[in-house]
């Protein structure tokens, strides 16, 4: 079991893990649920967001430093214009009315659902259905809490189905989902 990891250091084992996977999977035992691209921020696309989204929590930018377009789990990180997935960019143009400077998209779920952030930095889903973002859900006091309580850890059976699947027991074993 591997323990006290932060969380970065989880999400990079989980791409190692991937890695492996890909290189022999016949013989690997889990479907590691993670999608990672080459981090293609550029300097000025952080620039405008630490300047026009200064509120937003450290821990945003600093995830976003480091992985863009994060698949990870059920839910799919808006990224840079480069990455060429789901870009911020898109995402905060299309939903600029509802966010009201009182929320951040931040991810997608797999039914077309937003992760935002509010101005306390908490972690709510706009359900696809709720157009006008009107009945916010409360998910976690953080980003950093979402991910790992919700994608990789001990809340993740409220979001996802897990019987039958690798990527849980992986979780699992690795003891993070207690």
């Amino acid at each position: 079991m591997i323990e006290k990891l932060t969380l970065f250091e989880k999400i990079d084992l989980l791409i190692e893990e991937k890695k492996k996977f890909l290189k022999d999977i016949a013989g690997y035992p889990y479907l590691i649920d993670i999608r990672a691209k080459e981090n293609q921020w550029t300097s000025q696309e952080l620039n405008k967001l630490k300047t026009d989204y200064a509120w937003l929590p450290p821990f945003y930018f600093d995830f976003i430093e480091r992985y863009d377009s994060l698949g990870l789990g059920w839910a799919v990180f808006f990224g840079s214009e480069k990455a060429n997935v789901i870009t911020i960019w898109e995402e905060i143009d299309y939903w600029q009315e509802n966010m009201r400077d009182q929320y951040f998209p931040v991810a997608k779920d797999a039914d077309g659902s937003i992760f935002v952030l509010n101005r306390q930095g908490e972690t709510y889903l706009m359900h696809k259905h709720d157009m006008d973002w009107e009945n916010p859900e409360y998910i976690a006091e953080s980003l950093e809490h979402f991910i790992e309580d919700c994608l990789i850890g001990k809340r993740y059976a409220e979001f996802n189905k897990i019987e039958k699947e690798t990527f849980y027991s992986f979780l699992e074993k690795q003891g993070w989902t207690k």
